[in-house]
């Protein structure tokens, strides 16, 4: 039986390996790697959030739903691809909106819950008056106990310091 000598490696239709993109609007892998690396860190990130805190995100209902989820999850089931559904529903919202809000409301801009918290701990009844006048809504009582036990030393002091942190962003995100 003769040969077929016709063999051809692209189709006819096919002969163009070009993807009709000039070259510097073309994406390469390692921009891919680096855009979900992004997403990867920004669920990381959003999921150590406490619920108060992520209530200031700029966050659709389904990426709230999945992080829940995700978070209900015991650490031997699928919490790895619950992790992936949320990175992959983060990429339907702006990025640089969730940077900014991450690194200004949450990490503490002048008025963000972790300065208003190193500013009751190292103020005194002022301080918390202060607070109180500017956030009307406020429990004072409920903040100076827990401003009391946070300038515990200890473990007792740590818990109470996050809690006071998470009661602050529940307080920011109310406003």
């Amino acid at each position: 039986m003769p040969r077929n000598n016709d063999f051809q490696w692209a189709r006819p239709d096919q002969e163009e390996e070009d993807d009709g993109l000039p070259i510097n609007e073309r994406t390469y892998d390692h921009e891919h790697q680096a855009a979900r690396k992004r997403y990867q860190d920004l669920a990381d990130r959003i999921c150590g959030l406490s619920p108060g805190a992520r209530a200031l995100l700029p966050l659709d209902e389904t990426v709230n739903e999945a992080i829940d989820v995700y978070l209900r999850q015991g650490p031997k089931s699928s919490r790895r691809r619950q992790l992936l559904r949320v990175q992959t529903l983060l990429r339907g919202v702006d990025a640089e909106a969730l940077d900014d809000a991450l690194d200004s409301d949450l990490q503490g801009g002048q008025n963000g819950p972790k300065s208003w918290r190193t500013q009751l701990l190292e103020g005194g009844d002022a301080q918390l008056m202060a607070f109180v006048a500017e956030h009307p809504s406020a429990d004072r009582q409920q903040l100076r106990t827990l401003l009391r036990r946070a300038r515990a030393t200890g473990k007792p002091g740590e818990r109470a310091k996050e809690k006071l942190l998470s009661a602050l962003m529940e307080l920011k995100g109310q406003t």
